[in-house]
């Protein structure tokens, strides 16, 4: 319910008062009858001012309607039921106190709708002869033994035998002799068990049990086990049980007034019985595998059934054994298994369960490139050169590859008798030579044979 107040000025001869008024809208609650296309809202409110002769309510269609009075209430009436209101169609209401002195501004207005109310289906099933009527009207089995009841709806059915049947119980959403009411939240059904004039009738109990489900039906009517489980048979009544199991699950056998299958019996007394259903065993699972990682590559299956490639999930026989094969793409390493195997190697994987597996795959780092740095020695000198990193020592090694990218340092050193006169080629100068190998290279040194300084000895 939503409520709104506010405080209104009251107008009389003498000067103001203070009026207050709260009210909500309330919906919907309709007859069976009406239930899909008709509901009701209803205001309430309360004022502290005793001055007041009664109130006017104004109601418009849709907030940009015009309001309009459509009822004035007594000084005691504090509630306003519009009734007949079509489903879906919004209404704006206001209320004003009023006086012989004039009306008192109105409450602020409220808007509301009915909404569609839920229904729910009654079934009636009878067996022997005769009828069964609702209150509220909707059953009359007779002839219409379903109906649709807005939710919360309670009825009463009541049972009339034909000439020359007795009515003997109920069973279903209702039991005993008596009238039978059903409050209408869900989908019910009822079943009304008249019995021939002088004949007994026996009470008929279906029990189920086992780790599966199922459900029970007789023929005669009566029993559908599901929801009914217990009925009323006449006397001497013939009945053949049938039990009908769920998917996933067996019938595997009754007990009790029943031993075997087909289970029929003639009534003759009190008789219970229990239906038992089992988990069937599966003969297949579903193995499915997963790819993970930033690589690619494929997993196959032996026997054959997976392929994944494209199919990762097969359908393999209970008890069978799997290997599960992974294959990396090219620039892709196996990185392993997870799931329902574990590690690098081959995956053994027993279909005793559905399984599934994950192969995860890496994408391999990229092979280094390499660029060679050649290094030639020129002039009438000598001497030797070096790198670092280490590599060139040219005196014998001259021509190295190293990864391309490194930045490689020369240095010359001269022999006895010799100077370094140069680099030219990637270098120039005479300090060392710094070369970063983004592609091959070549770097000539130049030795030059040393002048003496020095006058000769005699």
């Amino acid at each position: 319910m939503c409520h709104l107040s506010s405080v209104l000025p009251h107008r009389r001869l003498y000067g103001a008062i203070l009026l207050l008024v709260m009210w909500g809208l309330v919906g919907p609650m309709v007859s069976p009858a009406a239930a899909a296309t008709t509901g009701q809202l209803t205001a309430t409110w309360t004022d502290t001012a005793a001055d007041f002769d009664g109130f006017k309510i104004e109601r418009k269609t849709g907030a940009a309607g015009t309001f309009a009075l459509i009822a004035t209430t007594g000084a005691t009436t504090f509630v306003y039921v519009d009734a007949g209101l079509p489903v879906g169609t919004t209404y704006c209401y206001r209320v004003r106190a009023f006086n012989a002195v004039g009306d008192s501004p109105p409450t602020p207005e409220v808007c509301a709708s009915v909404a569609t109310p839920l229904l729910y289906t009654l079934t009636v099933a009878k067996t022997g002869t005769g009828t069964v009527a609702s209150s509220p009207s909707g059953i009359d089995c007779g002839t219409t033994c379903t109906a649709s009841f807005t939710g919360g709806t309670s009825l009463a059915l009541s049972a009339a035998p034909a000439s020359g049947f007795t009515f003997t119980g109920w069973s279903g959403a209702c039991t005993g002799t008596g009238t039978c009411t059903v409050t209408m939240d869900a989908a019910k059904s009822v079943t009304a068990t008249f019995a021939a004039s002088g004949v007994a009738t026996y009470n008929l109990t279906v029990t189920k049990t086992g780790t599966g489900s199922g459900t029970v039906t007789s023929a005669p009517t009566g029993i559908a086990c599901g929801s009914t489980c217990s009925a009323n048979i006449a006397s001497g009544t013939t009945v053949t049980l049938t039990p009908v199991p769920a998917t996933g699950s067996t019938f595997t056998g009754w007990s009790g007034a029943c031993t075997k299958s087909p289970c029929a019996f003639v009534v003759d007394a009190a008789k219970s019985l229990t239906a038992t259903f089992a988990l069937s065993t599966p003969t297949t699972y579903t193995l499915s595998v997963t790819k993970a990682g930033t690589g690619a590559g494929t997993v196959t299956s032996s026997p054959a059934g997976v392929n994944c490639g494209s199919t990762c999930s097969a359908t393999i026989a209970a008890g069978s054994t799997v290997t599960l094969t992974a294959t990396p793409g090219t620039g892709s390493t196996f990185t392993g298994w997870s799931g329902a195997c574990s590690g690098t190697g081959s995956c053994l994987v027993s279909m005793t369960v559905a399984q599934s597996v994950t192969a995860t795959f890496a994408a391999a780092p990229p092979t280094p490139t390499t660029s060679t740095l050649s290094v030639t020695k020129a002039g009438t000198g000598s001497g030797i050169i070096g790198s670092s990193p280490a590599g060139v020592y040219c005196s014998t090694t001259c021509s190295v590859s190293f990864q391309s990218g490194t930045t490689v340092t020369l240095a010359a050193v001269t022999t006895t008798g010799s100077t370094f006169t140069g680099w030219s080629g990637a270098c120039t100068g005479t300090g060392v030579c710094t070369i970063t190998l983004t592609k091959p290279q070549a770097v000539t040194a130049t030795f030059a044979t040393s002048t003496p300084t020095g006058k000769p000895s005699p």
